[in-house]
């Protein structure tokens, strides 16, 4: 008789390296299908009212004060209303397209960990919506202030970047 040489055990780890690429490209995706779609469109016409709400106020023959503007559709409007709204509408959906499109066993199969299949999606949820206000809160500032001779001195370089910042740190939030 002869003695059957021992059998070699399989190990099942995980290439660091694979699971990074795997993250990256998951995360880049998700960005793509966060900035493709309907949700994105309707977002943009809602972010399109408030400009034009100020807009049309400041071509007037009596222009509502831009301070006021400023107030009622920066500091009121978007952080209370339409930026929450963004925040709902795309982390609603961070699982719900997936189950849609039929690729979430397609995502729980692969060797990444499933706690980093969510929080990868969420931070690109997140870098998307807070680009949307960012740029919203941009174009808003420019439709307040269209007029304005403080607009290139003051209000661009200093308090749109700020208040861009805290509404960043809002959408986070």
């Amino acid at each position: 008789m002869s003695v059957a040489a021992p059998t070699p055990e399989i190990s099942l780890t995980r290439s660091r390296g694979r699971e990074l690429s795997a993250i990256l490209a998951l995360f880049v995706l998700t960005i793509r299908q966060h900035t493709h779609g309907r949700r994105l469109l309707v977002l943009g016409l809602l972010y399109a009212l408030p400009c034009a709400l100020a807009f049309t106020l400041r071509m007037l023959s009596r222009p509502a004060p831009s301070e006021i503007l400023e107030f009622a559709l920066v500091f009121n409007l978007l952080p209370h209303g339409l930026a929450p709204l963004t925040a709902l509408l795309y982390s609603a959906g961070v699982v719900q397209d997936e189950v849609e499109e039929q690729t979430m066993t397609y995502l729980l199969i692969r060797s990444v960990p499933r706690w980093a299949l969510y929080v990868t999606k969420l931070l690109a949820t997140i870098c998307v919506t807070s680009a949307i206000v960012a740029v919203a809160t941009l174009v808003l500032y420019a439709c307040i202030y269209f007029k304005s001779p403080e607009l290139a001195g003051v209000i661009f370089p200093g308090r749109v970047a700020r208040v861009i910042g805290i509404m960043t740190l809002a959408q986070v939030g």
